[in-house]
């Protein structure tokens, strides 16, 4: 929802980019939902000086552009961070740091996001996030009244 109050702080942290990702269905990353509304498979990418995009599996590609965030990439899930990092290189976005919400990723999921994004800098957001979510807008009142 606060895309651009978000790339305010990517902009304080000297991020290029955040990435927010759900891997499994059973675990909904909650700034993945909050900032696109959509808690399927796959990643958004928030990007300091772009325009946010998912890149989900191609199951889930009609349910993510019902989402708010418009721009939608397909991926392969079974190469879950090599097929982000093939997009993000596609879309020129600079990748030297990343901001990452390590409340949600494991160990396992960091290894293997490190394997294709090697010389980044990772720096955790999640903090941020959750200062940012505490504050309610107008929109986000109206959508717990109902």
């Amino acid at each position: 929802m606060k895309i651009n109050e978000f790339k305010s702080i990517l902009n304080k942290k000297n991020c290029n980019l955040a990435l927010f990702y759900n891997s499994d269905s059973t675990r909904i990353s909650p700034n993945m939902f909050y900032f696109s509304g959509y808690d399927g498979l796959g990643t958004l990418v928030i990007p300091r000086k772009q325009v946010p995009f998912l890149i989900v599996p191609e199951m889930e590609i009609e349910r993510a552009r019902r989402s708010m965030i418009k721009k939608v990439y397909s991926m392969d899930r079974k190469k879950f961070f090599e097929s982000i990092y093939k997009i993000i290189r596609k879309k020129k976005s600079r990748i030297k740091n990343i901001a990452i919400d390590k409340n949600n990723f494991t160990l396992n999921s960091y290894k293997n996001f490190k394997k294709y994004f090697r010389k980044v800098k990772t720096k955790d957001i999640s903090l941020d996030c959750a200062k940012l979510r505490e504050i309610k807008i107008d929109k986000e009142i109206r959508l717990l009244k109902i």
